[in-house]
């Protein structure tokens, strides 16, 4: 019996201690507690420079065989589609962050197929801002002469294990994608989940006057390199990076109808598939 109230004792003892142990604050050398360092954001609203919905109706635009649905913009790599518009508020120092929803329909991966990339009229690939577009199946880049898809950013080193490791992604499915770019790190998000990350970069300086949507210059042949086929919409690009709660909501946002265009497009697949 009295090992049994001695136990008693001691249970109640440690428990009281460890809740004496929760109370206390963690301590630093000068006896202050610990501190959480706040980090001060611009709302998205004061960094946004171009919002594009992409329509037919919006003068600051400069387009070129592009179809409008209620699905965006719709690029054809046998017609030269493109859209331009001006980059001139864009900067390295505060970062850049942009948001897209995009597809790809071209099946041969040997075909890059642009996104988006901002250039001057004397822009080389090795030379561009940057450039993203999609290279079998797979997103990639290049950012002030920095070869994202190569190994040690060299265009060549062959081709890196990033690039190789990252998912392939699947024909007219539509995705999410955001981007942020600083002068040392280039992030890239596929559906709300972090797809590639570069650091190391040491980007000085973005040269270039415009933003082309759907190929990497404006095209001097229509069935010139690199330029996408597929669809984009909702483009959003801010002048400071994006932060992760950012990026999530943009999904959110945009997850219905994603996921709805997917399914019927996963039913027309099926029911192909069925025909044969």
């Amino acid at each position: 019996m009295k090992t049994t109230k001695f136990l008693f004792l001691f249970i109640i003892l440690a428990l009281a201690s460890c809740k004496d142990q929760e109370k206390k604050q963690p301590e630093v050398e000068d006896g202050k507690p610990d501190e959480v360092e706040s980090i001060s954001v611009k709302p998205l609203e004061e960094t946004r420079v171009i919002n594009l919905p992409l329509n037919d109706n919006d003068t600051s635009l400069t387009i070129n065989n592009i179809q409008f649905t209620y699905e965006g913009a719709e690029f054809d790599n046998t017609k030269g589609s493109y859209i331009q518009t001006s980059s001139k508020d864009l900067n390295i120092n505060d970062g850049i962050g942009i948001n897209t929803v995009f597809n790809f329909s071209e099946r041969d991966g040997a075909k890059a197929q642009t996104l988006f990339s901002m250039v001057d009229a004397n822009s080389a690939t090795g030379t561009a801002a940057f450039t993203f577009y999609i290279s079998n199946r797979r997103i990639t880049g290049v950012a002030q002469g920095k070869f994202l898809w190569g190994n040690d950013y060299t265009y060549n080193k062959g081709m890196s294990d990033v690039f190789f490791d990252s998912p392939q992604l699947e024909i007219d499915k539509y995705y999410s994608l955001s981007i942020n770019i600083t002068s040392e790190k280039i992030e890239l998000f596929v559906n709300n989940e972090l797809y590639q990350e570069f650091n190391n970069l040491s980007i000085q300086k973005l040269k270039g006057d415009h933003i082309v949507l759907g190929a990497f210059k404006k095209p001097q042949d229509p069935a010139g390199s690199k330029i996408l086929k597929g669809k984009i919409r909702n483009l959003e690009i801010y002048n400071r990076s994006l932060t992760l709660d950012e990026i999530d909501d943009y999904y959110l946002i945009n997850q219905g109808e994603m996921n709805e265009q997917n399914d019927a497009l996963a039913l027309e697949q099926m029911e192909k598939s069925n025909e044969n």
